[in-house]
């Protein structure tokens, strides 16, 4: 049905390793209705790259770019207890204007909803250049419980880098030395998490345009060892240190090989992902 790999709910213990996936989807022709991006009588692509669904998944080297949908979306049913590491999901394809809808319905690493989450784990992992939203989970009705992020770089992602959505609360959600780099055409920097409590450690998080890092509801963000740069939304956003100055050096085109090391003198040394580029995730 257009996507690459698809998961039943009751899948279980499935391991993949070194796959990529990519240009997956279905061709359909707008009608210009509103959740179709091109214009009517254009064509665009729709559906992910894998459904996954069931419990108990590892997805480990895995790369998975410019597919019509989501990289990753569930189906009905429920993902619990699955491992994400040293994986890239990236778009290439971008509109004159420089926004991630070219071609597809919206390029999104994970939006992962229909049914109960917990147990998600995100390691060593790249998400962008070039995508819509990083990971977006749960909905109006399902809560997501105990998602991780450790050693994370989320590039020029335009919209949220991670997001639940906003459904009843959740709980048990934490950072760990992430590397947060927003674009300058989002319009918002860059969680958006209802969580009744989520920490966040060691992160840092870069705004070259002026949108506010957005936090929504829930109970407060604890943590140390943050720092920001043009982060203006101080009454919404994790424990941390203002940066005079921005950590790392940057093109400005959210070119994949952006290096995120972190400029020498900056008070932000030691924090962030240790995976500074995407050749280091490479010959991780």
């Amino acid at each position: 049905q257009g996507q690459g790999i698809r998961m039943g709910p009751g899948s279980v213990n499935v391991t993949m390793n070194g796959i990529d996936i990519a240009d997956c989807g279905l061709a359909l022709q707008s009608t210009g209705a509103a959740d179709q991006v091109p214009a009517a009588g254009l064509w665009f692509a729709d559906r992910p790259g894998c459904l996954p669904g069931g419990s108990g998944h590892t997805f480990r080297r895995m790369r998975i770019h410019d597919c019509g949908e989501d990289a990753f979306q569930t189906d009905a049913g429920g993902f619990h207890d699955s491992t994400f590491d040293l994986c890239i999901f990236s778009n290439t394809r971008l509109r004159a204007d420089g926004l991630p809808y070219a071609a597809e319905r919206h390029p999104d690493a994970a939006q992962l909803y229909g049914g109960p989450m917990s147990g998600i784990t995100f390691s060593r992992s790249w998400f962008g250049s070039h995508l819509l939203q990083g990971v977006a989970m749960g909905d109006q009705v399902n809560a997501v419980q105990k998602v991780s992020f450790a050693d994370c770089v989320f590039q020029g992602c335009y919209g949220f880098a991670v997001a639940d959505n906003g459904g009843p609360p959740s709980n048990g959600w934490s950072f760990l030395r992430c590397s947060i780099d927003a674009p300058s055409l989002a319009s918002a920097c860059d969680c958006a998490i209802s969580s009744t409590g989520w920490i966040m450690n060691d992160c840092v998080i870069a705004c070259v345009g002026d949108g506010p890092f957005h936090y929504w509801g829930g109970g407060a963000c604890t943590g140390s060892g943050n720092f920001m740069y043009s982060v203006t939304d101080a009454g919404h956003r994790p424990p941390g240190t203002d940066l005079a100055a921005a950590p790392w050096s940057h093109p400005g085109s959210y070119d994949p090989s952006t290096d995120y090391a972190i400029l020498a003198g900056s008070p932000a040394a030691g924090r962030g992902s240790r995976l500074t580029s995407v050749a280091a995730l490479l010959s991780s």
